[in-house]
């Protein structure tokens, strides 16, 4: 979500301060089109007002589109940024350029090949890492994801009060997202300088169903079915800037039912951790007539 709304308040800012100190409170919108590698987005901005004395810039509802779909978008922004006559040399920035954000849109969307469709328009880049101190705070946001690599339901989820700080590459979120059906879980996050993100998340309670329409069930065994899912629990999450994703998470859960080929489990409760390789713990169960404990691993 910060990537997109980070991008397009930077390039909202960029082509005010290209235009110059003649234009600082138009009336008329103002539209942009930046070519990616993954084509064309365009930037449109209703309405603005810059502030050299002050030395900040402040838009309303501004949009990036990009063949025929909306990518991301916000309300209001307000930027304040320091040293205003050396903001077109970023380096020369020392104090935290400081962002208020309202409204934030963004569209995560999965290509049919599995791969985000942000990569396509912001490849990762090997280039000298950015040297920005910022401090962004998001007071609502919306974040709809959409898998098209299986048949699967869009996922909506919101935030309120999310706070990022961070120098150039190297930032940290906390905050708590509400998943729309699902549940709520706070969540802290942190990207390193080699574009490792680590990321923790704690839920009290969460209604799996949503998430295994939205593409997690494509991720299953085709043999497995898992009927009114509902988990509780911690995880802990890395992501490498290769792309490795690895997750220990320590759960409880239930279900009214779970088939695995011809065998029906009814309202199983299970206990233990999970991993990118699998499950460890217990499972307890009602089979046929009887109530059964089974306690290892599934990898």
């Amino acid at each position: 979500m910060a990537i997109p709304s980070v991008w397009l308040a930077a390039q909202s800012i960029g082509y005010l301060r290209r235009v110059g100190e003649e234009l600082l409170d138009p009336n008329a919108a103002i539209q942009q089109d930046v070519k990616t590698p993954g084509g064309v987005i365009t930037v449109r901005v209703d309405r603005y007002r810059i502030d050299p004395q002050r030395g900040t810039v402040e838009f309303w509802n501004a949009n990036a589109t990009a063949a025929g779909q909306r990518l991301a978008g916000l309300r209001t922004a307000r930027i304040s940024i320091p040293n205003w006559k050396d903001s077109a040399n970023l380096s020369a920035f020392k104090s935290p350029v400081f962002a208020e954000i309202d409204g934030v849109f963004a569209r995560i969307e999965r290509d049919p090949d599995g791969k985000l469709a942000l990569e396509r328009y912001f490849p990762p880049t090997k280039g000298k890492p950015g040297e920005v101190p910022f401090r962004m705070q998001l007071t609502r946001a919306e974040v709809l994801y959409v898998d098209r690599s299986v048949r699967t339901v869009p996922l909506r989820a919101t935030t309120r009060n999310l706070t990022v700080v961070g120098i150039g590459d190297e930032w940290q979120a906390a905050g708590s997202i509400s998943v729309l059906g699902v549940g709520q879980v706070r969540v802290q996050a942190q990207q390193l300088a080699d574009k490792t993100i680590l990321a923790t998340a704690e839920t009290d309670r969460l209604n799996g169903e949503p998430l295994l329409a939205a593409g997690l069930g494509a991720q299953l065994p085709k043999e497995l079915s898992l009927l009114s899912p509902l988990v509780s629990g911690r995880a802990r999450v890395l992501v490498t800037g290769g792309g490795k994703f690895f997750v220990r998470a320590s759960i409880t859960g239930s279900l009214s039912t779970l088939r695995w080929k011809d065998q029906v489990a009814q309202n199983p409760a299970l206990s233990g951790v999970l991993t990118e390789n699998g499950f460890s713990g217990r499972v307890t169960a009602s089979v046929a007539r009887s109530r059964a404990e089974f306690e290892g691993s599934v990898l």
